[in-house]
C-alpha cells in the first residue's frame, strides 16, 4: 500500500500578485491602528474594482500593465504609487504616503540604506513598505517592514506572517550579488497625518 504525502495548501501569492495591495492595507493599519478589519476588507474589495477600472485596457492606460496581469503577476512601483495616491489617500485621508527615496536622494550604499530606513521602520503612526526580489533583477514582492535589528530585517506580509532576512544577504543591486535585492525606489512610507 502506498502512502501519499499531503500536499501543502496554496497561499496568497501562488496564483495572484496581490502582495502590493496587501502591503498598502497592512502599512495603513500600522500607520492608523484604528482601521477596523471591516474597513480594510471593504477597501480591498473596492481597490480591486478601482484597479480593474483603471487597468482594463480600454482606453489604454499610462502603464503597460492590464488588470489580469496586475492580478496574476503583481504591480511595479508606479501602479502601486498610483493605487496609493489615487485610491487609498482619498479613502483614508488621515494617511499619506510617499516614496522614501528618489534618484536624487538614493543612499550610496547598503549600510546607509539600512540606517535611513531603520529610522523610519518602527516609528509609531507609520508603516514602511519595501520592494524586494529574491536574487534576480525584477521586483518580485512587496512587504511591510516589521523591524530592523540585530543585523536582520523582519518582514510581515500576506505571504509570510513573519520572515527574517539577514541584512548581509540583502543588497541594493545585482553587482553586490545578494540573495535578496532591495529596491530603494520601492520603499514607500505611509504616515498618519
Amino acid at each position: 500500500m502506498s502512502s501519499l504525502k499531503p500536499l501543502p495548501p496554496f497561499r496568497q501569492g501562488y496564483f495572484d500578485g496581490l502582495c502590493g495591495l496587501y502591503a498598502l492595507i497592512n502599512a495603513s493599519r500600522r500607520a492608523d491602528r484604528s482601521l477596523a478589519i471591516s474597513k480594510c476588507r471593504s477597501a480591498f474589495r473596492c481597490a480591486l474594482r478601482w484597479l480593474h477600472d483603471k487597468y482594463k485596457g480600454d482606453p489604454p492606460t499610462d502603464f503597460p500593465e492590464d488588470f489580469p496581469k496586475l492580478l496574476c503577476c503583481g504591480m511595479e512601483v508606479n501602479p502601486l504609487l498610483s493605487l496609493l495616491k489615487e485610491f487609498f489617500e482619498k479613502r483614508w485621508p488621515q494617511i499619506s504616503g510617499k516614496q522614501l527615496f528618489t534618484p536624487a536622494n538614493t543612499p550610496k550604499g547598503t549600510k546607509e540604506f539600512w540606517r535611513r530606513i531603520g529610522y523610519e521602520a518602527t516609528r509609531p503612526g507609520q508603516g514602511l513598505i519595501i520592494g524586494i526580489a529574491p536574487g534576480r533583477s525584477t521586483l518580485d514582492h512587496w512587504s511591510v517592514v516589521d523591524e530592523i535589528a540585530d543585523e536582520k530585517i523582519v518582514l510581515s506580509d500576506s505571504y509570510y506572517p513573519k520572515k527574517a532576512l539577514r541584512l548581509s544577504d540583502c543588497g541594493l543591486n545585482d553587482e553586490e550579488n545578494p540573495k535578496h535585492i532591495i529596491y530603494p525606489e520601492g520603499v514607500i512610507l505611509l504616515k498618519k497625518k
